[in-house]
């Protein structure tokens, strides 16, 4: 996107073309409008935006695919169509895009209008060596003339790409590194006792693991090269991506590769080594573990208090949760346990929470990834509860009142405006804004009286017995942040006009905006009903949640299966402590179920704070009933996993009699 990011000129006069940005909303989704005006009889190459081929004609404008897609064209916003574009149908080509369904249109003025000396003056649009060199001096990759890039914001793809992917990938291959084997056991066991040192044991243990981990990562590699330039759409991100859009370059790759691979060698050395079982000793747990979970609730509800402001508390506070949750969880096992096994008087139970007290990191694995799982669950079903709501809204068929400018007025202008608008409306007053008051801007007419031609609009009549505004009428235009003033001579303007349209009815704002046919830059921004525009963030949020949950459930599976193989291996020796065989695989299901039991609830908290903290900045829809049936079910989902599991685990005779 940098690489149309235009350069402007030194001054005026050194310019070869001007730009101004304008636009409108259809469907709650932003609609950019860039107008440009030559100043050039011959305007060169590099002076035309990316993915157009030549200047328009006046009052002409070349539409990008994904507008015309959007079912809008030239005609319906009263332009003229041009092929200008180096598109497909002489629609914008992809060099001009960030992604092929981004809605935007390059239009120029007609013959007698201009964007006078308030556009930029360009001298020429960067390219893709200048956009790197941009980069580097820390130029933003959205358009910087753009009101709303149609994607997330750098620093909302990294904190994605943390947090959807990085995080639980590490969290997967942090437990599967440190999972248990029972081959490996005994060999490192044996190892042990014929007197190699340690540092040559974990050698073998680090080889054996890199050798299995290059097994997964060169195919993956492999099939990433082969099919990433062909992927060019998410799901639920409603974005269509340019041709390799989503590749990475072969360097890239092989970087993330050698890093899994040095990430997986550091995790497999540092599984806890012993000569015996017997000689197993309790794992220590702190008080402090908690900190940082905590911390990220406070961050999360923090946010509120500072509205929109607030993005960058709750993605820390949601980040510290998401980190904070795995450190906590062997600390609030071990808590629960010893509580329990005071009071139980089932010996399986007991012997449960006494292994979980003594093995709090290990056992607590499973309970780490679901709650972790219920925090972006609970972060996403908001996300998708928001995006419900923004679709709804999107339909609001209330009365519009809009505020639209232009520049280079003209005698005349407002009156033609209104002839335009007077065909979609039967209840209509335009009245002249100037800047002032206390929502900067004030709306002028001449008594009270004009404005009941919108009554309705404004909850009856609109007038006090003494002709000012009555109350119920400055209540509803206060909600919607506008001031009225009754005077018969209101200031001049001052370079441009702009005016308040206040209607009794509902038109679509393609039409709304064809009423302003042959104004330079018209820019109508509608003000009443539910103004909630589409968040390019919300869809990548749902996406990303999914991929982060089928990460998480995979290594949640993982190690249900690895603990339901423990709990048939070691039944042989809790045999010998004198528990049935029921009791004794009732065991290893309590010793899943104790730590999840501990754990889930702080996910819950966290899920809870993420979905209120995320009200603040309009991301989420505070959803506590799906979030507790999420945290229910991922209980009672990972209860019956468990318990399924240590029934079908294989049969292995050897097994039972081993120490």
């Amino acid at each position: 996107m940098a690489a149309r990011a235009p350069i402007p000129a030194v001054s005026a006069s050194d310019g070869t073309v001007r730009v101004e940005l304008r636009g409108f909303e259809i469907d709650a989704r932003s609609i950019t409008v860039r107008w440009i005006e030559p100043l050039v009889d011959d305007v060169p190459a590099q002076s035309l935006p990316p993915g157009i081929s030549r200047m328009p004609g006046p009052g002409e404008a070349v539409l990008s695919p994904g507008l015309l897609a959007l079912g809008v064209t030239a005609e319906e916003l009263g332009f003229e169509p041009s092929d200008a574009g180096s598109g497909p149908g002489g629609a914008i080509g992809e060099q001009g895009l960030a992604t092929l369904d981004e809605p935007m249109a390059w239009v120029r003025p007609v013959e007698d209008r201009t964007l006078t000396d308030r556009a930029v003056a360009v001298a020429r649009f960067s390219t893709m060596a200048e956009a790197q060199h941009l980069r580097d001096q820390g130029l933003p990759l959205e358009d910087p003339l753009s009101p709303g890039a149609p994607l997330p914001s750098p620093s909302q793809m990294q904190f994605f790409v943390l947090l959807a992917l990085v995080l639980p990938a590490f969290l997967l291959l942090l437990f599967s590194c440190r999972a248990r084997s029972e081959a490996r056991t005994r060999r490192s066991e044996t190892l042990l006792r014929l007197g190699v040192r340690d540092s040559r044991v974990r050698q073998v243990l680090m080889i054996e693991t890199l050798a299995l981990a290059l097994l997964g990562c060169i195919p993956a590699a492999a099939l990433y090269l082969l099919a990433g330039a062909r992927i060019n759409h998410l799901p639920f991100t409603d974005t269509v991506f340019v041709q390799c859009a989503l590749a990475l370059p072969g360097g890239v790759v092989a970087t993330v590769v050698l890093g899994s691979l040095a990430v997986i060698a550091v995790l497999s050395v540092t599984v806890p080594l012993t000569a015996s079982l017997r000689a197993e000793r309790a794992e220590k747990t702190s008080a402090w573990r908690i900190v940082p979970a905590l911390a990220g609730v406070v961050l999360m509800c923090g946010s509120l208090a500072f509205g929109a402001d607030g993005a960058t508390l709750y993605g820390a506070g949601v980040l510290s949760a998401a980190l904070g949750i795995p450190l906590a969880a062997p600390l609030l096992a071990s808590l629960l346990s010893k509580a329990w096994r005071k009071r139980t008087p089932r010996p399986s139970v007991w012997v449960a929470t006494a292994r979980v007290g003594i093995r709090p990191r290990t056992l607590s694995a499973t309970a780490s990834l679901l709650s972790v799982m219920v925090l972006l669950g609970s972060v996403a079903l908001s996300v998708g509860a928001a995006w419900a709501g923004e679709r709804a809204r999107s339909h609001d068929d209330s009365p519009l009142v809009v505020v639209a400018n232009w520049v280079d007025p003209r005698p005349g202008d407002t009156q033609r405006l209104v002839r335009n608008l007077d065909e979609l409306f039967a209840g209509l007053v335009v009245l002249p804004l100037r800047q002032g008051g206390q929502y900067g801007q004030v709306a002028y007419a001449d008594s009270c009286a004009s404005l009941r031609p919108v009554a309705a609009q404004l909850g009856g009549d609109p007038c006090s017995p003494d002709g000012g505004l009555a109350d119920g009428a400055a209540q509803i235009l206060d909600q919607m942040m506008l001031e009225v003033s009754f005077t018969t001579a209101p200031p001049p303007d001052v370079g441009s006009g702009d005016v308040l349209v206040l209607t009794d009815g509902h038109a679509p704002m393609t039409a709304v905006y064809r009423a302003g046919k042959g104004l330079a830059a018209f820019n109508p921004a509608q003000v009443s009903g539910d103004l909630t525009t589409w968040n390019p963030a919300t869809g990548w949020v749902i996406s990303g949640g999914l991929s982060a949950l089928l990460i998480l459930g995979t290594a949640v599976v993982r190690e249900l299966i690895e603990r339901s193989r423990s709990a048939f291996a070691d039944r042989g020796r809790l045999a010998r402590l004198g528990l049935l065989p029921a009791d004794a695989l009732s065991v290893g299901r309590w010793s899943v179920l104790i730590p999840v039991l501990a754990v889930v609830p702080l996910g819950y908290l966290c899920g809870l704070a993420a979905s209120l903290g995320g009200t603040s900045i309009s991301l989420t829809t505070y959803t506590p009933v799906w979030i507790s049936l999420a945290a229910l079910g991922a209980v009672a989902v990972t209860w019956a996993a468990a318990w399924v599991g240590s029934l079908v685990a294989p049969q292995d005779s050897d097994l039972t009699g081993r120490t």
